[in-house]
């Protein structure tokens, strides 16, 4: 699989993977999915996300107390023919200016590894900067795979509360049955 997208929301996250793309089967072809998970992430993707904050400012030209009050909530990601990856953000900031509401901005894509023969252009990131977003970039993945919470991210939804309850009335029942409690 091959992450190309993954976007943070309050209700879902949605990400975009390439799956069997090195398959030479004819019967298992190359295939993008677009896949939207009402499944919270583990608490290390929002964290590593949250820590891109000084990266966007130093790729944007804001001054580093520009992170304060930045939201990063989607990294795509794209690649050359040889391989090599460049990302983009899109990220929310809240402003004073509008009365302290989050106004959507987003990054140029930057390349993030050095290129491959043949490539013209340079690394623009830092080492460090790199390591940031190599973190973020591998926590997404793990979500993409599945590596997720239990929890459901909105519980606003009437539909998600009906199926939670339902699913713990059952868990209940089995639970009274295995031990004797209905007969």
């Amino acid at each position: 699989m091959q992450l190309n997208s993954i976007i943070l929301g309050r209700k879902a996250i949605t990400f975009v993977a390439l799956y069997n793309r090195e398959s030479e089967d004819p019967h298992n072809a190359t295939e993008e999915r677009k896949v939207v998970a009402p499944e919270a992430p583990l608490p290390e993707l929002n964290t590593d996300f949250a820590a891109l904050s000084p990266v966007i400012c130093r790729i944007m030209e804001f001054p580093k107390e520009y992170a304060t009050g930045m939201s990063v909530f989607k990294m795509a990601i794209s690649r050359t023919k040889q391989g090599t990856r460049s990302v983009a953000f899109k990220f929310k900031k809240a402003l004073d200016a509008i009365g302290g509401e989050m106004h959507t901005l987003e990054t140029p894509f930057i390349r993030i590894e050095k290129p491959a023969d043949g490539e013209s252009g340079r690394m623009e990131v830092t080492p460090d900067e790199q390591d940031l977003i190599y973190e973020a970039m591998a926590e997404a993945m793990r979500y993409a795979e599945g590596d997720r919470s239990q929890a459901i991210l909105s519980l606003e939804d009437a539909k998600a509360k009906e199926g939670l309850n339902a699913l713990a009335d059952k868990g209940r029942d089995e639970e009274d049955g295995e031990l004797g409690l209905n007969d």
